[in-house]
């Protein structure tokens, strides 16, 4: 056990948010009900599912939980109010000083996980921590490899927090799902930004590392990750694409006093062309008009292929 007799176990909220997929809830569910941390309080929190049944959902937790599950709590939404505002709700019912949030279908990759990943937060005083996720295919049996890659991992827990911001700036490098952070964290830039419907995770990055709130690696598999879920599908979501546009500019484009020159430009143009994405006229046209930009970066990516090699 990494926490012995008498020392202090901050109490850790795990957080599980559903959304019409109950029948991957109960392997989920497993997952946590087995960790070895001796302080843990579970939250559910549905949000409007059709077939979600909170008694069958209680009676299991409580058949199943050991003496380190303190506190359970299984809420569930009248009407749906979309991911980032269950999130809010489910942290506001939660007390856990450190919180972590996990998905029907994705597993703690092993029983002590949760344990180890806190145990060296709080000997590195890090206050957000992003891990390794092992990545399967829908059946969790075939191995994708690892999000991010750790050499991804590093790199970006080598970068001070003004330049994970850069980094964030133009895309998501750290998913939500290999993330535990600590709930002062969240209380510090307001929780989760309900400007958006589906993405809770890509603002608050970028306001955290924004106000100087570093997001620290660990070299460690966390998760067991499940592809096949709204993040991972192929198919464009308009919400999600509508709730990328609207983060690019209020969460980047606002604040680009953080971004080279070169960086400013190529978040503008990601911008409008993801305004004009349906046009193919519109895109011809943006292509055009900024062929020199778009040829150094096909230059600078040759180069940095060939460096890798």
């Amino acid at each position: 056990m990494v926490f012995e007799s008498g020392s202090r176990s901050p109490y850790l909220s795990i957080i599980v948010l559903v959304y019409q997929n109950i029948d991957m809830l109960w392997e989920t569910l497993d997952s946590i009900l087995v960790q070895t941390y001796p302080s843990v309080e579970l939250i559910i929190c549905d949000d409007a599912s059709d077939s979600f049944d909170l008694e069958r959902v209680r009676t299991y937790v409580n058949k199943t939980k050991q003496i380190n599950i303190k506190n359970v709590i299984i809420h569930q939404n009248i009407a749906n109010v979309g991911t980032v505002k269950n999130a809010n709700i489910a942290v506001n019912l939660s007390k856990g000083e450190y919180i972590k949030f996990i998905s029907p279908g994705d597993l703690f990759f092993n029983y002590m996980i949760v344990e180890n990943v806190i145990s060296s937060m709080q000997n590195n005083k890090w206050d957000v921590v992003n891990t390794l996720c092992a990545v399967y295919d829908q059946d969790l049996i075939k191995f994708r490899g690892f999000y991010p890659t750790q050499s991804n991992l590093k790199s970006m827990g080598n970068k001070s927090a003004k330049r994970q911001y850069a980094t964030l700036s133009g895309f998501n490098a750290i998913g939500a799902v290999g993330v535990f952070i600590k709930r002062s964290v969240l209380h510090k830039i307001g929780g989760f930004d309900e400007r958006y419907l589906l993405t809770e995770d890509w603002p608050t990055w970028l306001k955290m590392t924004r106000s100087g709130i570093k997001i620290h690696s660990l070299s460690i598999v966390s998760v067991k990750y499940r592809l096949g879920g709204i993040s991972t599908n192929k198919k464009v979501n308009p919400i999600l694409e509508k709730d990328r546009i609207m983060i690019m500019q209020y969460e980047s484009l606002q604040h680009t006093e953080f971004l080279s020159p070169f960086y400013r430009r190529w978040l503008m143009l990601q911008y409008k062309e993801s305004m004009i994405r349906h046009s193919r006229y519109q895109l011809i046209k943006l292509l055009v008009c900024n062929l020199d930009y778009f040829l150094v970066r096909v230059i600078r990516r040759f180069i940095y292929l060939r460096a890798l090699n």
